[in-house]
């Protein structure tokens, strides 16, 4: 981001991580021990219990800007908007994507109130440029269990799905009648998944390529899309890119729990990996699953 800014990146600005913000709070507040216990524990919500003992440690701050707002959990939510208090605020998300509540509990909740709160103005980006018309309705339909609407329209009109029973030589087919191998992503719902793909696809000697974005800049990550391979990702790595073909493998396990609130993640789940692809959607399923397309 700092990169992105360019001219406009000013000292004493920060861009990271909420995280990353509470630990350099602590840190400038002499509580280093307790940091480096966390992180070597990688207990990172550790940074809130810390801070809300010593709440001298926080800096105010006058503008803040929170990106993927959607998955704000509680602790992180508090430490922004109860504790620093800035006295403007500019927040992006989309609820349908919120995707992380499983694993610490965020929610779009935090978002929709503070979208309710006083003097706050709320505008709604309904214009979709990355998906085709049908992939688009496809993902949209992935959100019925959610009795949620996604009222979002598709800037351009076409777009190829197929659905069925997974198959090896149909997808490397797909795969090597393609232009290029960058226009490819897998999409796994697990890392087993993930190595399994990747094996596969090996075997048939199309070149693949894994990555975790959290641990790139911003060039590696471009750098690593632009290579002529097939990206095999998890659908949590994937987020934020977006490919031309993208085929989404396995079986998305949290649709079957017992509690509504697993499923309905599992649902997003489904929406944030259909809206990866750009012009061809491929859903292959392990176990026989009817085609629809």
């Amino acid at each position: 981001m700092q990169i992105r800014l360019d001219s406009d990146y000013k000292s004493g600005m920060f861009i990271g991580t909420i995280h990353a913000l509470a630990a350099r709070f602590l840190l400038m507040g002499g509580h280093s021990e307790e940091v480096d216990t966390a992180i070597d524990k990688e207990q990172f919500n550790d940074f809130f219990k810390v801070i809300k003992t010593d709440p001298s440690c926080v800096q105010h701050f006058s503008y803040v800007l929170v990106d993927e707002a959607q998955d704000l959990a509680y602790d992180e939510y508090y430490f922004i908007f109860k504790m620093i208090q800035p006295d403007h605020f500019f927040v992006v998300g989309d609820p349908f994507q919120c995707i992380y509540e499983a694993m610490k509990g965020a929610s779009s909740y935090y978002m929709n109130k503070l979208s309710s709160e006083p003097g706050v103005v709320t505008y709604k980006l309904n214009e979709n440029y990355r998906n085709k018309a049908n992939i688009l309705q496809y993902a949209q339909r992935a959100l019925k269990p959610l009795q949620m609407r996604d009222d979002s329209r598709a800037m351009s009109i076409g777009g190829m799905i197929y659905e069925g029973k997974y198959d090896l030589d149909l997808l490397t087919e797909w795969i090597d009648d393609s232009d290029s191998y960058k226009d490819w992503a897998v999409l796994c719902y697990t890392n087993a998944e993930v190595t399994f793909i990747m094996n596969e696809l090996k075997k048939c000697f199309i070149p693949v390529v894994n990555f975790n974005q959290r641990q790139k800049t911003k060039k590696e990550i471009d750098d690593l899309v632009n290579q002529n391979k097939v990206k095999v990702l998890t659908i949590w790595g994937a987020k934020g890119l977006g490919f031309k073909n993208v085929a989404v493998y396995g079986k998305n396990w949290m649709l079957y729990k017992k509690t509504r609130l697993e499923a309905e993640e599992g649902a997003r789940l489904n929406y944030v990996a259909y809206t990866r692809a750009m012009d061809a959607l491929l859903v292959l399923d392990p176990v026989y699953k009817k085609r629809r397309y």
